[in-house]
């Protein structure tokens, strides 16, 4: 038990960044990068094209193998945008974003993958007309309350997986 106890303790502390350490800048897709500012709270994409995805997140064991990096900053980000030229959002690429409370949505976004912003701390949606298409689990968010549809989104994968659970 009191191994337990210290193994859980030091796992804890290799994955423990505090506010110095954390990246402001990367890369967040093949013509986007990304800027973090830690002030605020927001989490910036800029560029071109379909964002990066969290490739290797594993649900069968809750662990990331290989991802974005920007997944560090999953537990201090509670603003994203997406700026002009940002065409997709990629399968789970802000999953488990647990203070995210703000998406702002570039006119230029039509898609957004599957299991894109599944168990964030999203409370409100607003897919804005623009985005054409979404695909499954994109919004299972344990605060989600509210979604408003735009008229012009043309097809949800699965709009039952948009109700919290």
């Amino acid at each position: 038990f009191i191994c337990s106890i210290i193994m859980c303790l030091l796992v804890n502390q290799c994955f423990t960044i505090n506010a110095q350490e954390l990246p402001t800048t990367g890369v967040g897709g093949e013509h986007i990068t990304w800027t973090y500012d830690v002030e605020t709270k927001t989490l910036t994409f800029t560029g071109y094209g379909k964002t990066g995805t969290l490739s290797g997140w594993d649900d069968m064991h809750g662990s990331v193998q290989d991802c974005g990096d920007w997944y560090v900053l999953r537990e201090t980000v509670e603003k994203l945008v997406f700026s002009e030229g940002i065409t997709e959002i990629a399968n789970s690429a802000f999953k488990h974003f647990v203070k995210l409370k703000e998406v702002e949505f570039s006119s230029t976004i039509t898609t957004i993958d599957d299991e894109a912003f599944l168990g964030s701390g999203l409370e409100k949606i607003t897919i804005p007309s623009t985005i054409k298409k979404v695909g499954c689990e994109v919004f299972i968010c344990p605060e989600l309350k509210e979604v408003v549809i735009e008229e012009g989104v043309e097809k949800i994968a699965d709009m039952l997986a948009m109700i919290s659970y």
